[in-house]
C-alpha cells in the first residue's frame, strides 16, 4: 500500500511541476514580446544617444548589420526584464505558500518492528 501512495505521490508532483514550468515559460516569452515591443518604440532619431558617432555606426540602421545588432541588444534587455518578473512571481508564490509549512505535522514515533510485522502480514494474506 505505501508503494502506492509513494508512486501516487510522486506522479502528482511531476505533473504539478510539469504545470508550473509551462506556465513559467510561458509568461517569460510573454513578458520579452511585450517589453520588446514597449523598448522599441522608445528608439527615435531624436534620442541624444544618437549623437554620439561610436553609437551611431554600431547602430546604423541603413544597414542590416547595424539594425540586427540593434535588435539583438532589445531583444537581450526585453529578456533580461522578462526574467526579473518571472523571478518577482515565484518569490511572490513561495511567500503565499510559506504559511502551509505551519498545517504540516511531524512524523508520529512508531517501532520500525511493528512496521515490519506489518508488512510481513500483510504479504502472508
Amino acid at each position: 500500500m505505501r508503494a502506492q501512495g509513494t508512486a501516487l505521490f510522486s506522479l502528482i508532483r511531476n505533473i504539478g511541476s510539469s504545470i508550473g514550468i509551462s506556465l513559467v515559460q510561458t509568461l517569460l516569452v510573454r513578458n520579452t514580446v511585450i517589453a520588446h515591443a514597449s523598448l522599441t518604440e522608445r528608439i527615435t532619431y531624436s534620442n541624444p544617444a544618437w549623437n554620439n558617432p561610436a553609437v551611431a555606426r554600431a547602430y546604423d540602421l541603413s544597414t542590416s548589420g547595424g539594425a540586427a545588432l540593434l535588435d539583438s541588444s532589445v531583444t537581450q534587455q526585453a529578456a533580461m526584464m522578462a526574467y526579473i518578473n518571472d523571478f518577482w512571481l515565484m518569490l511572490f508564490l513561495t511567500l503565499a505558500v510559506t504559511p502551509l509549512l505551519l498545517l504540516i505535522r511531524p512524523p508520529g514515533k512508531h517501532d520500525p518492528s511493528e512496521q515490519l510485522d506489518a508488512e510481513i502480514q500483510g504479504v502472508m494474506d
